[in-house]
C-alpha cells in the first residue's frame, strides 16, 4: 500500500509560506493519537519527503496527454518503507513543484531496496531501466500494467572497469542507441590503514596532529556505447574524466539540455553537494571539457543541503531539460536554471526551492530531535526541531494547545544568519561525514528572563546557547556561546539534546558525558555550569546510554520531565536501536533484541536536588512498545493534544512526527 507523505521545510520559508495566502494560514487540527502529524495548514500542502534520505530517478510521462512528467524516486536503507515509487504530478503551485500519493513500482531483485540505476523514457513512450546489481546492468523496461521493471536481455558485463561502478545515467542517441556513463572509484580506502569498525573502541580517524589516517577517494567517469538497449555487448569503456572528479564519489548522475546550441550536457551530484557539469562527451572517444561546478545567484558554487546531492533533470514548459530535482538524506529541492553563465562558463541556478506534496505530512528532516514551547509569545505551545542536515526549525500552531494545526517549519536564525551545525573535518566518524550536523536543540529560558532561548548540542558534542535578545513576540537569537565546566568546553558523546529544567532558583542540566553516561550539571552564570556528578540508579551505579563504543556512543534525546506527576523530575529519554539503558548487558532497548529505537522512562525515586532513578521501561502504546527505525527517536513530553496531558510527540528518523495521547500509554 502507498504510504502518506511527510512534508519537508524549507530554506526559503518565510517567502513559500507569503505565497499561500490567507486561506493557507486557516487552522486545521491535525493531531490523531498513534499516526504522523499533518500539516496543519488549510490545504494540506507542504514540502515532501518519503523518508531518511530520498533519491530522484527519473522524470517520465506515462500519460502522453498531460504537460508536466511523474517523478521517479527511489528509498533506500534505513526506511520504514523502502522501495521504488511513482509520484503522480499535480501542479505548479507559485515555483513550486506539487505531487500526488506515490504508487509503488516493482524493480528487478531481491533486496528490498531499489539499486542504483538509470531510466529514461524513448520517444516511442517506452521507459527503460538499467541497474546496477552484482557488477553487471541488469537491463529491463517498465510494464506500465503491472508497473513492475521486466528484464528484457541478459545482464550487461562490465568487465574492462577497473573497479565496480557505484551509479550510472543512459543518454539516448539517434537511432536508439545509447551512452552509459559510470562512476568508478579509485580504490583508496577510506579507512584507517588498520580499518577498524567505526563502532569499536580501537577506531582511531585522526593522528596526533588531527590528520585523517584514512584515504579520499575520488570517482572517475567512464562511458560505453550501446547500438541498442538490449545489444548483447557495448563498446570497450572508455574514461572520460579526469582521475580525480568526485571526492568520496558521485552520489548521482544525469544530463541536462541547458542552451540549445551546446547539446547535452552530464550532471554528477556530489556527495558533499556539489553540482559538477560537463559538455557533452561524443561517441567517437573524445573526452569532455573539464568540470565546471554549478554556482547560484551570487556566483558561489552550490553546497546542496544534504549530504549525497543526487540529481535528475526536470523539463520547463518548452520540455527542455532546464530545472535539476536534487535528493540527499533529507527532501527534494528544485534549481531552475536562469539562462546566464559566468564568465569560467558556469550555469547559474536558482534555489534550493522545496518539492511539495499533497495532503502532506508535516515534515522536520531526516532524523529529527523535538523540542516544544510558545516560541512567539501568541500563547500556543509551537513545536522546534533539529535534524540531522544541521538545521533548527519552527512550526507554528496555528491551532490551540488542545487542538494545535502547525504550519510547515520556518528556519530559525541566530545572528540574522539560519542556524546550521556542521562537523567539519573532524567528526567522529572521519571527514566523510562533515556534512551531517544532527543538531539537537532545547528550547528552554537559561538566563531567566522570561524569553525562551535556544541550548543544542549535535555532533560535534559540544554545547551552546543562543540567548533570545528580542521580546516574547519576536524573538531574536544571538550567535552561539560555548557552555564550560571547570573552564574547559562542556563536551560529552556525540548527537545528544540535553535535559533542561528549573529546580528551585537552579537550573539542572543532563547530558552523556564522555564515558557515555548520563551526567548532572548546575548553571553557574550565561556560559558557566557547575559539575553535579553522575545520575545514578536506586542501587548507586552510574546510568550508561549504549553498548557500542565510539560512533556507536551518544545519541540520546533527553527530557527532564515529570512525566509521572508526583512532583519529582523523571527521565524521558530517546534512544538509538542499539541503546542500552542503565548498562551494556542488560540494557534497554537492546535486551529486548534490537528491534527499534524507542523511548525509555527513568522514574525519578529521589528528589529534584538530589535525584536517583529506578530501573528503566520502555513507554508503551496501547501495550506495544514504541520503536522508530534504527538510528534515533526523540520524543518530547508536552501539554499539546488531548486534556489530561502531558502527551506525547515522537520524531522518527524517516521525518515523521507521531502523536501519541497520554491515555494510550503506559510505561511500567
Amino acid at each position: 500500500m502507498p504510504f502518506r507523505l511527510p512534508a519537508l521545510f524549507t530554506r526559503g520559508a518565510i517567502a513559500f509560506f507569503a505565497a499561500f495566502g490567507a486561506s493557507n494560514a486557516t487552522a486545521s487540527p491535525s493531531l490523531v493519537s498513534g499516526e504522523a502529524v499533518k500539516v496543519g495548514t488549510e490545504d494540506r500542502r507542504g514540502p515532501f519527503s518519503l523518508g531518511l534520505s530520498n533519491t530522484p530517478v527519473a522524470a517520465i510521462r506515462l500519460d502522453p496527454s498531460r504537460t508536466d512528467p511523474d517523478l521517479l524516486i527511489s528509498i533506500g536503507r534505513h526506511n520504514d518503507n523502502p522501495g521504488l515509487y511513482l509520484l503522480p504530478f499535480s501542479s505548479r503551485f507559485s515555483g513550486h513543484l506539487v505531487f500526488g500519493q506515490p504508487i509503488q513500482i516493482t524493480f528487478p531483485g531481491k533486496s528490498p531496496y531499489p539499486p542504483p540505476g538509470a531510466v529514461w523514457q524513448d520517444e516511442h513512450g517506452v521507459v527503460h531501466g538499467f541497474w546496477l546489481m552484482n557488477g553487471k546492468v541488469t537491463r529491463t523496461r517498465l510494464d506500465q500494467e503491472s508497473m513492475t521493471f521486466v528484464e528484457t536481455a541478459a545482464p550487461l558485463a562490465l568487465a574492462d572497469l577497473p573497479r565496480r561502478a557505484s551509479r550510472l545515467t543512459a543518454r539516448p542517441l539517434p537511432h536508439g542507441a545509447v551512452e552509459l556513463v559510470l562512476a568508478v572509484s579509485d580504490g583508496t580506502p577510506s579507512r584507517p590503514p588498520e580499518n577498524t569498525n567505526w563502532r569499536s573502541p580501537d577506531y582511531h580517524p585522526y593522528d596526533g596532529a588531527l590528520i585523517y589516517r584514512g584515504g579520499l577517494p575520488y570517482d572517475a567517469l567512464y562511458a560505453i556505447h550501446l547500438a541498442a538497449p538490449d545489444a548483447p555487448a557495448g563498446s570497450p569503456a572508455r574514461q572520460i574524466s579526469g582521475a580525480r572528479e568526485a571526492l568520496y564519489g558521485f552520489a548521482g548522475l544525469t544530463w541536462m539540455e541547458l542552451d540549445a546550441s551546446t547539446g547535452p550536457e552530464l550532471v554528477g551530484g556530489t556527495h558533499f553537494g556539489n553540482i559538477r557539469l560537463y559538455r557533452t562527451p561524443s561517441p567517437d572517444g573524445a573526452q569532455p571539457s573539464p568540470a565546471v561546478l554549478a554556482v547560484d545567484s551570487e556566483g558561489v558554487a552550490i553546497r546542496h543541503r544534504s549530504i549525497g546531492a543526487t540529481p535528475i533533470a526536470w523539463p520547463d514548459s518548452t520540455g527542455r531539460l532546464t530545472t535539476l530535482i536534487v535528493g540527499g538524506e533529507g527532501g527534494l529541492y528544485h534549481y531552475r536554471y536562469t539562462g546566464r553563465r559566468t564568465a569560467q562558463d558556469a550555469p547559474v541556478f536558482d534555489g534550493p526551492v522545496p518539492v511539495l506534496a499533497e495532503n502532506a505530512d508535516l515534515y522536520p528532516g531526516s532524523l529529527p530531535v523535538l523540542s516544544a514551547g510558545d516560541w512567539n509569545g501568541d500563547g500556543r505551545i509551537d513545536l522546534i526541531a533539529g535534524n540531522s542536515e544541521g538545521r533548527a526549525l519552527l512550526f507554528a500552531n496555528l491551532g490551540t494547545n488542545r487542538a494545535p494545526a502547525f504550519e510547515p517549519g520556518v528556519e530559525i536564525h541566530a545572528d540574522g544568519e539560519p542556524i546550521h551545525l556542521q562537523q567539519g573535518y573532524v567528526g567522529v566518524q572521519g571527514p566523510q561525514e562533515q556534512r551531517w550536523g544532527y543538531s539537537a536543540p532545547r528550547v528552554f529560558d537559561w538566563n531567566g528572563d522570561g524569553l525562551l532561548d535556544l541550548v543544542m548540542s549535535g555532533a560535534p558534542a559540544t554545547h551552546d546557547v543562543y540567548l533570545n535578545h528580542g521580546t516574547p513576540a519576536a524573538p531574536r537569537l544571538g550567535k552561539p556561546r560555548r557552555l564550560y565546566a571547570d573552564g574547559l568546553d562542556l563536551h560529552g558523546t556525540w548527537r545528544v539534546q540535553p535535559g533542561l529544567a528549573r529546580v528551585g532558583d537552579r537550573v539542572a542540566y543532563v547530558m552523556l558525558d564522555d564515558q557515555d553516561e548520563f551526567h548532572l550539571h548546575w548553571r553557574l552564570d550565561d556560559r558557566n555550569l557547575l559539575d553535579g556528578g553522575k545520575l545514578l540508579l536506586e542501587d548507586g551505579r552510574p546510568i550508561r546510554a549504549n553498548f557500542l563504543h565510539a560512533g556507536g556512543t551518544g545519541r540520546a534525546k533527553i527530557q527532564l520531565v515529570d512525566w509521572d506527576l508526583d512532583g519529582r523530575l523523571d527521565l524521558l529519554v530517546g534512544t538509538p536501536r542499539h541503546g542500552s539503558i542503565p548498562d551494556p548487558e542488560k540494557g534497554l532497548p537492546k535486551a529486548l533484541g534490537l528491534k527499534g529505537a524507542a523511548v525509555v522512562f527513568l522514574k525519578n525515586i529521589g528528589t529534584n536536588d538530589a535525584p536517583r532513578f529506578a530501573a528503566p521501561s520502555l513507554m508503551k502504546f496501547r501495550g506495544q512498545p514504541i520503536y522508530h527505525g534504527q538510528h534515533a527517536c526523540s520524543p518530547v513530553a508536552t501539554e499539546l493534544g488531548d486534556a489530561g496531558g502531558p502527551n506525547l510527540f515522537v520524531g522518527s528518523q524517516d521525518g515523521r512526527i507521531h502523536y501519541y495521547a497520554r491515555a494510550d500509554l503506559s510505561w511500567d
